[in-house]
């Protein structure tokens, strides 16, 4: 259940690696 914690990680690094 890393749901909430993978949004917060990824969003905080810049979503940069997601390409979102």
């Amino acid at each position: 259940m890393e749901e909430p914690d993978s949004e917060l990680k990824f969003r905080s690094r810049g979503s940069e690696n997601f390409g979102v």
